[in-house]
């Protein structure tokens, strides 16, 4: 059997490209998302609760140690088990069973789904939260025997391991053939749901910010449904109440039409998708690009931003890695003509 620990959408569908070379997999995760997809897939998981120490919280270590050591008393010992981590950064529980489970002799991988780069916190202006942050890495090393290092992205410190303690505790590296985009595109042409088929899907890409400007977003879309063909709307995992106002206002606009549920990475989705993907600038656009079948449509000529230098990036990232095979329509009348062909 073959373990993988998903906390998010990328790791789970690693696994389900182990699936796909035919192996038995079972997904290891606490996401409540991913645990109702396994089972509207009928994929061997394991729940786990989630138990997130901190200073204020120590306790919680000895919960969280309870909870692990008990998963792993469940799980049967074998030779063929093989189990894996994909990410370097935060994952204390993923940390903890692959210690443990290669001390009983698992094969134990680690495959790095992470933007995160390696790089050890020394920012003094972070110190209130170095110091907190100590005393908690002291007790996890303390009580779940892991000995952590610090991490930095987007300038938030956090727990992580680096290959010096993936060799300490024998965690080997799962060098994939594929690039992160490539797998996704394999995965995504080889693996269909069992979610219905629709005409022309819409991703929400969750609130953006400051790096639109506000009300844009809205006008778009209540332009956008002008066009009459069949829309069907996918919210972006994790999106909750508390995005941006306007970005809900534009939620709200399509409460009367069909709706995926979020918790099925939209990857999956292509094949039961009759004609087209449309998002703002949303990665998926690009594994879209990849089906003949389909048109991946931008809507980033649409909307208004702050930083139109920010703009030109992000559609130059999106020409480049689709080989121009997204369609960015510069008004609606375009966009009408787009939907209708």
């Amino acid at each position: 059997m073959d373990y993988v620990c998903c906390g998010s959408h990328l790791p789970l569908l690693f696994a389900l490209s182990l699936k796909n070379q035919g192996k038995d997999i079972s997904v290891v995760t606490f996401s409540e998302d991913i645990i109702k997809f396994c089972k509207s897939e009928n994929i061997n998981h394991i729940p786990l609760e989630y138990i997130m120490p901190s200073v204020s919280s120590i306790n919680k270590v000895f919960t969280l140690k309870k909870m692990l050591d008990k998963i792993i008393n469940q799980i049967d010992d074998g030779k063929e088990n093989n189990f894996y981590i994909t990410g370097q950064s935060k994952a204390i529980g993923s940390f903890y069973l692959a210690k443990e489970l290669s001390k009983r002799g698992w094969n134990v991988y680690f495959t790095d789904s992470s933007w995160i780069q390696s790089k050890k916190y020394k920012n003094p202006w972070y110190k209130p939260i170095f110091i907190r942050g100590e005393i908690l890495r002291t007790a996890l090393k303390l009580f779940l025997g892991l000995d952590l290092k610090y991490f930095t992205g987007r300038g938030i410190p956090f727990f992580g391991i680096d290959e010096k303690i993936r060799e300490k505790y024998n965690i080997k590296d799962y060098p994939l053939k594929l690039t992160h985009e490539e797998l996704i595109i394999e995965v995504s042409k080889n693996t269909k749901s069992n979610y219905k088929k629709c005409e022309n899907l819409i991703l929400d890409q969750g609130s953006f910010g400051d790096i639109l400007k506000p009300g844009t977003i809205k006008n778009m879309y209540e332009n956008m449904i002008k066009i009459p063909v069949e829309y069907t709307f996918k919210k972006h995992p994790g999106s909750t109440a508390k995005d941006s106002l306007s970005d809900i206002a534009a939620i709200d606009l399509f409460k009367n039409y069909g709706e995926v549920p979020r918790y099925i990475p939209v990857e999956l989705l292509f094949n039961n998708i009759e004609k087209s993907v449309i998002s703002v600038f949303s990665a998926p656009l690009i594994t879209a690009s990849h089906f003949d079948h389909l048109k991946s449509i931008s809507l980033i000529e649409l909307v208004e931003f702050n930083d139109d230098s920010y703009k030109k990036k992000i559609k130059d990232n999106l020409v480049k890695k689709s080989n121009n095979k997204i369609l960015f329509p510069t008004s609606f009348e375009e966009l009408n003509s787009i939907l209708k062909s």
